[in-house]
């Protein structure tokens, strides 16, 4: 019976420490089919590159690496990502490489952040060296 009640209160602890905001990003993030990265210049943030649909779910897959929701995190941000679905925008991410790099997550509904994962950074840095 205490084995029974352990395994219930453990199940209750995961449960509780499943945040939201993962299962909504994850969601976000496969009803994306296009990606426009922009890059911070002169305080500006300028288009500097527009990915497919195969690019876009590579990158989103590099997204989804290692993904701890935080709180956001203010800073100007080195690089921008407008993610969509078509025509419409889901969401904006904004990117800092400042002494913790970080992603700040935003669109209508709602707003967070996370640390920026090498395999997201490595690729947007690869992105911007190339061209």
């Amino acid at each position: 019976m205490t084995r029974i009640l352990v395994n219930i209160a453990f199940l209750g602890l995961l449960i509780g420490c499943i945040n939201p905001n993962d299962k909504y990003f994850v969601e976000i993030l496969g009803n994306t089919d296009k990606i426009y990265l922009y890059k911070s210049i002169n305080n500006e943030f300028c288009l500097f590159k527009s990915f497919d649909y195969a690019e876009s779910q590579e990158l989103v897959a590099k997204i989804k690496i290692d993904l701890d929701i935080e709180i956001q995190r203010k800073f100007l941000g080195d690089y921008r990502l407008e993610l969509y679905q078509g025509d419409s925008l889901i969401c904006n991410l904004k990117v800092g490489y400042g002494e913790t790099p970080f992603v700040n997550f935003s669109n209508a509904e709602k707003g967070f952040g996370f640390r920026l994962n090498y395999n997201f950074g490595r690729f947007i840095e690869e992105t911007s060296a190339n061209n």
